[in-house]
Formats: C-alpha cells, sequence, structure tokens
C-alpha cells in the first residue's frame, strides 16, 4: 500500500553513482613494490584506492578484526593451500571477501588449482590488464550486492514509515481494491462514526457518499480507471453511519495492495483544507531560520506597489530597502562555525521584526541580504528609519570563543514611484544605490533615475535583440587559449572563449555579456552556437592529424537545457568527432546551483566519453564534496589561489592539497591564471598538472602555440 518504487530506484542509483572506494588487502611476504605495483595499476580504474599489505596468514587474521576489506589479492607461495587458508580465516571472521591468486609463471601451479582452492580468479602476477579486469568485475558486483542490500533495508524501512505515517496521519486514507475497502486508517474511521477496521473491511466505497452522488462516484472512477494514472480529485457530498452528510474532496491514485493493483484514497474535509492551506501557505513564506518573509514574498509585495505607482493610484506608494550585512559578505566570518553565523542571523531578524512599523515588510533575500519594503518616500523619513535598522544591526551579537561578533550594514533604497515599470527594475535600483553605500562602508544611499534613463527591461530587450542578430549574421568570434601540460605534450589543449564583436573595433568580452544572456534567456543559443563552431573548427584541426583538445565553457543555462545532450550526440555523429576530443566546463558556483541537473547531464556526457571540467574549483569549503556527488575529469583551480603565489605559502598548500586529493579520485589539476614566471616556477613542484595563463600566452584568434617549447 505504498508508492515507493522512486525512492527505492534513487537510494539504488546513488549507491551506483558514489565515487566507489576501493579497500584491499594483499596477502604477500615478496618485495615490498610487488604491492606498489598492484597498486599503481589499480588505481587507474578510477577507484578511490586505499590498500593494506600483510605478510602472513596470522597477521591477515589480526587485520580483519579491526578493518572492513572489499577484495584480497593472494601472493604467498604454496599458493592453492595459502588462498584455501585464507579463505577460511575470511570465513570466521565473518566478512565476505573474493579472493583472486596472485600466480607466478613456472611453478607447476594451474589456475585450475588455484580456482579449486576457492579463488574467485588466477591472475598472474605481471598480467595487470587481466587484474585490472578480475578487480573491476569483482568490485562491481560487490557494490551490487551491497546496494541490493541496502535496497531491501530501504524498502522495510519505508514499510514501517509508511504504516507509522498512515496511523497517524490527520488526512482520512483508505485502499480499494474492486470497490471494496480493504485497509484505513483511524482518522478515516472517525470521518465516518465507525469504531474499528472490521466495520468496513468489504464495505463499497460507493456506501459513503449520499445517494445522488452514487451516479457522479462511478462514472470518476471508470475514467480514472482508463486514464494515465495520475492522482485525480472529485467534490463529492459524504454520509457518515449517523445519516450526517457533509461534502468533501476524494483523491484517487492507483497503487498496489500485498502486490496486486488497487487505489489510495484520500478525504479532504473543506473545512479542514481552508484551515490548512492557510497554515502551510504562511510556512511556505517564511524563511525557516529567520522567520522573515521569502523572496518570493518580497517580490509579490513590490508587484503590488509597482502597480499602484504606475496607474497613479498612489504617486510613490513606498520605498525598497536592501540591507546588507557587511560581515557575512567580507569573510569576516568566514572561520566562524555555521551554527554561530545563523545564530546571529536570526538575533538581527528577531530584532528587525520587533522594530516592525506599520506596513513595513521584512524578507531574507541571501545569507547577506535582508529587503525591507517601507513606506516611507521622502529622503529625511528614509534615512532615519535607515540610520535606526543599522543601529538595530549593530547591537545584535553572539559570542564565539568568549569574543561578541557582530555586523555593521550598508543599504540601498529604491523609491517606487510611476518611473519603475517591474520588479527587476526596482531591484536593479536598489542593487546600484546598495554598491554605492557598500564603496563608503555603514552607510545609506538612495537611487535617484536620470531623465531619460531607461529601465531594466528595456535595457534588456536591446540586448536581447543585439544577441540575436549576432547569432544570425555569425558576429562572436572565438579566441583562444591553451592549456600547457607541465609533464608531457602528447596532444595540444586549448580553452576557447567567444566574444562579441558586432561593432568595428569593439569586443564585448564573455564576462561582460554572459551574465546578460544568462538573465534574458540568451545563453542557450550562445552555448549551442560557441559548441557548433568549436566541433567544425576542431574536426578542421583533426584532418591536419594534429590531436587536440577543446576545453568549451557552457553557462549555467546549459545545465537546464533538457535537449542539449541529445543535441551534441547527434553533433558529434554528424562531425565524426572522437567525443574525448571535447573537455565541456562548468563553474562550480553554476553546478552547485544546479546539483541535481548537473548530475544528470554530466553522467551523460562522461557516458558517450565526452569530458567535464569545473572552472573556479576550491573557493568552496568543502569543494570534494561537490565531486563526489558529481564526478568530473579536470578540475581548474580558482584563480584567487594564484595571487602572490611566490610569497603566499598558504595558497600553495591549498593548491598542493587539491592537486593530491584530486589525483587520488583520478582526476586531472589545472592551474589558470597564472601572470608571472614565479608563480609557474612553483607551481612545478605542487604536483598541477596543467597550467593556464596570460604569461603563458594571452588569449588569441590564432591556435598557434608552440606545445613543445614547455618541453624544451
Amino acid at each position: 500500500m505504498h508508492e515507493n518504487q522512486g525512492k527505492f530506484e534513487h537510494v539504488f542509483d546513488n549507491k551506483l553513482n558514489e565515487t566507489p572506494q576501493l579497500h584491499l588487502v594483499i596477502i604477500s611476504n615478496g618485495p615490498l613494490n610487488e604491492a606498489e605495483h598492484y597498486n599503481s595499476n589499480l588505481r587507474k580504474l578510477g577507484f578511490l584506492l586505499k590498500s593494506t599489505r600483510v605478510e602472513t596468514l596470522q597477521e591477515l587474521s589480526g587485520k580483519l578484526e579491526a578493518e572492513q576489506y572489499d577484495i584480497a589479492l593472494c601472493s604467498l607461495p604454496e599458493l592453492p593451500t595459502a588462498v584455501q587458508e585464507a579463505i577460511q580465516i575470511i570465513t570466521r571472521s565473518g566478512q565476505k571477501i573474493p579472493v583472486i591468486g596472485m600466480m607466478e609463471e613456472d611453478t607447476g601451479v594451474s589456475a585450475g588449482e588455484v580456482l579449486s582452492a576457492g579463488a574467485i580468479d588466477a591472475v598472474l602476477k605481471e598480467d595487470f590488464v587481466h587484474l585490472k579486469l578480475s578487480v573491476k568485475r569483482e568490485f562491481n558486483y560487490l557494490r551490487m550486492v551491497r546496494a541490493n542490500d541496502l535496497l531491501k533495508t530501504a524498502y522495510f524501512e519505508s514499510e514501517k514509515r509508511s504504516q507509522t505515517l498512515l496511523s497517524s496521519s490527520r488526512d482520512a486514507v483508505a485502499y480499494v481494491q474492486e470497490g471494496m475497502h480493504v485497509h484505513t486508517n483511524q482518522a478515516y474511521l472517525e470521518l465516518f462514526g465507525l469504531q474499528s477496521l472490521d466495520d468496513i473491511l468489504g464495505t463499497p466505497l460507493m456506501d459513503m457518499v449520499t445517494t445522488d452522488n452514487h451516479q457522479k462516484l462511478k462514472q470518476f472512477i471508470r475514467e480514472h480507471r482508463e486514464g494515465d494514472g495520475a492522482t485525480q480529485s472529485i467534490s463529492l457530498t459524504f454520509q457518515n453511519t449517523a445519516g450526517e452528510e457533509f461534502k468533501g474532496t476524494i483523491e484517487f491514485t492507483r497503487t498496489t495492495i500485498e502486490g496486486e493493483l488497487g487505489t489510495q484514497i484520500i478525504i479532504r474535509n473543506r473545512a479542514d483544507s481552508k484551515e490548512l492551506n492557510r497554515q502551510i501557505q504562511e510556512l511556505v513564506q517564511k524563511d525557516p531560520l529567520t522567520g522573515l518573509y521569502t523572496r518570493q514574498h518580497l517580490l509579490k509585495v513590490l508587484s503590488e506597489a509597482i502597480h499602484q505607482a504606475s496607474n497613479n493610484i498612489k504617486a510613490a506608494s513606498c520605498s525598497l530597502f536592501l540591507i546588507h550585512l557587511e560581515s557575512f559578505d567580507s569573510g569576516n566570518l568566514a572561520d566562524i562555525p555555521l551554527q554561530i553565523k545563523d545564530n546571529l542571523l536570526k538575533a538581527i531578524a528577531e530584532a528587525l521584526q520587533s522594530s516592525k512599523q506599520d506596513d513595513e515588510v521584512f524578507c531574507i533575500l541571501d545569507e547577506a541580504t535582508i529587503g525591507l519594503i517601507n513606506p516611507a518616500t521622502d529622503d529625511k523619513a528614509i534615512n532615519e528609519r535607515a540610520r535606526s535598522l543599522q543601529k538595530i544591526i549593530a547591537d545584535q551579537t553572539v559570542n564565539h570563543e568568549q569574543d561578541p561578533l557582530n555586523t555593521p550594514a550598508s543599504i540601498g533604497v529604491c523609491i517606487i514611484d510611476e518611473s519603475t515599470k517591474e520588479t527587476h527594475d526596482a531591484l536593479s535600483r536598489a542593487q546600484r544605490a546598495l554598491s554605492k553605500a557598500l564603496a563608503k562602508g555603514q552607510s545609506t544611499r538612495i537611487y535617484r533615475p536620470k531623465p531619460g534613463e531607461l529601465t531594466q527591461r528595456q535595457l534588456d530587450q536591446q540586448w536581447i535583440k543585439r544577441i540575436s542578430t549576432a547569432l544570425k549574421s555569425d558576429h562572436f568570434i572565438i579566441r583562444y587559449q591553451p592549456i600547457i601540460s607541465l609533464s608531457n605534450s602528447e596532444c595540444e589543449r586549448y580553452e576557447i572563449n567567444p566574444l562579441l564583436a558586432d561593432s568595428p573595433g569593439k569586443e564585448v568580452t564573455q564576462s561582460v555579456f554572459s551574465p546578460i544572456a544568462l538573465r534574458t534567456g540568451m545563453a542557450r543559443g550562445i552555448d549551442r552556437w560557441v559548441i557548433y563552431r568549436a566541433f567544425s573548427l576542431l574536426t578542421e584541426k583533426l584532418q591536419d592529424k594534429t590531436l587536440t583538445v577543446f576545453f568549451i565553457p557552457l553557462s549555467e543555462a546549459a545545465l537546464n537545457d533538457p535537449e542539449l545532450f541529445r543535441w551534441i550526440k547527434q553533433l558529434l555523429k554528424q562531425f565524426q568527432l572522437p567525443a574525448s576530443s571535447v573537455v565541456f566546463q562548468f563553474s562550480e558556483e553554476s553546478v552547485l546551483k544546479h546539483i541535481k541537473h548537473a548530475r544528470a547531464i554530466v553522467s551523460a556526457l562522461r557516458k558517450i566519453d565526452c569530458k567535464i571540467c569545473f572552472d573556479h574549483f576550491g573557493a568552496e569549503a568543502n569543494p570534494f564534496r561537490l565531486v563526489r556527488h558529481v564526478p568530473v575529469d579536470y578540475l581548474k583551480i580558482h584563480t584567487s589561489f594564484m595571487e602572490e603565489l611566490s610569497e603566499n605559502r598558504e595558497n600553495q598548500q591549498v593548491i598542493e592539497a587539491i592537486s593530491e586529493k584530486a589525483h587520488r579520485f583520478g582526476q586531472t589539476t589545472i592551474a589558470s591564471g597564472i601572470n608571472d614566471a614565479e608563480s609557474l616556477s612553483v607551481l612545478w613542484g605542487l604536483g598541477v598538472d596543467l597550467v593556464q595563463g596570460d604569461f603563458l600566452q594571452e588569449t588569441t584568434i590564432e591556435m598557434n602555440y608552440d606545445f613543445t617549447a614547455m618541453m624544451a
């Protein structure tokens, strides 16, 4: 009596999509470098490998008491006997570890003897291809078995939760087969004045509605049965055992009941629904941490105020304050525990709410910004309120390690009047005022529109037309910057960067037009132009027999483009390009904002052998947490870590740590933004694989870098 298939698939997929972590035990009393040979070859499989070497079976017994292992490689002399004894020790420990026998040539021991002793496979010590295939096969099987065990556990836990939720639900829930009740919860019984489940088992659902609703219910059931299985609802008049009538809505959902098809029904009493909807609406509109209204509510109130002003209902209806908590965005609280920061934000929110004046609405926009709709429209009242808010915020403190913490605030204000046409205009104007206020710190600025100033919508329309024309007329151009290996020059690598060149002598860089394109919905078109142009150029390059890889930066919009993967796949086939010559590059920030969609498209692209790179990597507090969720091939380290690299030991340590961990995950690291020779010389010793920057070569319209120069 549940619909848990999707949940189980989600659990199963999560288990399979985790970064594989293989814990290997190597049973060998041979040379130490033997185990290292096994390790170095198995790391190439992409597993996060951890291995333990034991020299005797007695030592193995001790290790099994303390640790869990996935696979054992047995490389002891007298191999069949050693394998048999190792399996006996493993069985006594309670672990299930497949054993692979590592054979030497010309010892007289056959693979059949090793397999007969219980080994899962017999592999020659120098046959690393066979070893990798065997380990990969067994480890993937182990992961499937463990995922299946997890699935079973999740299933039974879900059964328990379903029964608990059903019993405690305030909604009246019942399950029906062939029109008869087979199960209900207590709320359903109480709704109809029944005492126990026995009073309703086998009772037709039709008996629960008034006579004049029978035909209506029959018709609905027939249509639901013939439909696509989606949840459907109908309003009816019900009747309880005392003959009392009441109106309500009944929802029908197909389900399985003990393996057979049936229907789940939920009856919602209209009187209760109104109160429930009111409570839900209240919860949806409030931020759970601060108790302030959300951004969506602010936009709703702001939209109404703009409507009043633009229709001359009020000449100036209110003002929008953007209150920026400076310490939250400046890094001053970077090392402070999240709970302490949350406590400070909560204290500020509570204090602001306590100071709330008539018709004021406080909303939380992000961790560092609070919005306020204030009825004041003249400068004096606005500045007085701003000063009082800044004092209230500064007075809120929390203690951390016996030190008081607080934050100053700067405020940008936009008056809502007839020149404000849309909510985006108001937010944009208030943000411009805030930027000026932040420049001086702890100040307040009021936005003043200039005569004839275009609204944000008008500006965006101009950009939409400009970008559309550029795409149709091929006014975008590609510039290239080489990405150079510090160890070899087996291929040429270039990052490609589009520029808008629709005016003679003027080029608009990607950093300028990308945010506008994303906001106006034009980013998808630019992404597709860039991909098509890159594939075309790459085809020409490969015809010259030059092994070339293109790094293609894509916008945040690409993560939400449902047709992009299919289009890329068709385009690769059209151009007959090897997918491995293409690296699609996404910013770490974009992926974090759209992690669900990112996982889907990254997984699909990697399955057809395209490579993925995360740009601006390492800025987050725990960057490799993202990599575990969305596995990639390249990590381009954030350019901020390249600043004064030769003198900044802390940045050097960060880069070295990222490189070391990336290599354990089987990823290649790129240091970008290199602007001096000193930084390059430092990077040689930090484990970075590839380098990029203006010092090596600025972006150019030609692919003319000499990749052999670094090796000379």
